[in-house]
């Protein structure tokens, strides 16, 4: 059901809202590369005036052993953590001002982390195509733990980060 800007903008509540979110727990799970909204990829400009990007994957707890706990502990009806995995990008400007992946490197020392996820998803194959989007729906053994939120005001929350991903 589409939201009505003009429903919610006159709709009353009570009571407050929380402030914080409880993360999924740091531990080993078996996950999913959410299907549908997976792969982010965001770009940046650096302090010294470098281009970046990351690409934020998103894995979905999928193990029915621990999923019932950790959406009870969070709330959440799909508890997920985030990977973040900065890229060894070939930029382009923008129509917008800021830069647009148009492709990313490889070679020694390019991509290693992409490379990393890759290959413990069997997708790594040099003389086979790919595109992120072959990541979507894929699954693997998960090691989350808990990164501090870094932004003022925000220094006892934690953010719940995939470190480690094995077959």
């Amino acid at each position: 059901m589409p939201l009505d800007p003009s429903q919610f903008l006159n709709m009353s509540v009570e009571g407050s809202n929380e402030t914080s979110f409880v993360p999924v727990p740091a531990g080993e799970y078996l996950m999913q590369i959410d299907p549908e909204n997976g792969i982010d990829i965001r770009t940046f400009v650096n302090k010294n005036g470098e281009n970046g990007a990351i690409m934020n994957v998103r894995w979905n707890i999928v193990d029915e052993k621990k999923l019932p706990k950790v959406q009870e502990l969070t709330g959440m009806k799909q508890p997920s953590a985030r990977q973040s995995v900065f890229l060894d990008a070939i930029f382009k400007d923008g129509q917008d001002g800021r830069p647009e992946v148009i492709g990313i490197q490889n070679g020694p020392g390019k991509n290693i982390n992409l490379g990393r996820l890759r290959e413990t998803l069997g997708q790594n194959d040099p003389n086979k195509k790919w595109n992120p989007r072959m990541l979507l729906g894929k699954t693997a053994k998960c090691k989350v733990e808990h990164k501090p939120d870094t932004r003022p005001g925000h220094e006892k929350d934690v953010f719940a980060e995939v470190t480690e991903i094995t077959k």
